[in-house]
């Protein structure tokens, strides 16, 4: 009931969308379908966008997506640790130097991390080579 609701609701903002963005294609020289194409879409996409962020974050304040954040460094941490422990059984260097990379590179990225700049893609932009890093269009 409450999922019908929802959807119906959508539908109705996405047609007024449509329609608002068609109108205003027209009054400015264009074609009236085009406009309310392009509307219906960003509405939609930016209605998909902010589910999706609620689906994966719930509600989740900065604090908690910062102790989040806080967690998988720790793990990170660990398992640097874990490796190099294994590289100095095995007498094996390049784990020794893999592992102590890891270990503080996780326990710096804990204390580099504040709730200002926790944001979907920054965690990774820090612990990424550049081309991989991405920027967002905002």
């Amino acid at each position: 009931m409450i999922q019908n609701r929802l959807i119906v609701d959508m539908a109705r903002r996405t047609m007024i969308m449509a329609g608002v963005a068609g109108t205003v294609s027209q009054l400015t020289g264009g074609k009236f379908a085009n406009g309310a194409m392009t509307g219906a879409f960003i509405y939609m996409f930016n209605h998909m966008a902010g589910y999706m962020k609620r689906a994966l974050y719930g509600n989740q304040t900065s604090y908690q997506r910062q102790k989040n954040a806080e967690k998988m460094f720790d793990t990170a941490s660990m398992a640097g640790a874990g490796i190099t422990f294994l590289g100095k059984q095995l007498k094996n260097p390049l784990l020794i130097e893999v592992g102590l990379g890891v270990e503080v590179g996780g326990t710096v990225m804990k204390y580099l991390v504040t709730p200002d700049k926790i944001k979907d893609y920054e965690l990774f932009n820090e612990i990424l080579p550049l081309p991989l890093q991405v920027t967002p269009a905002e």
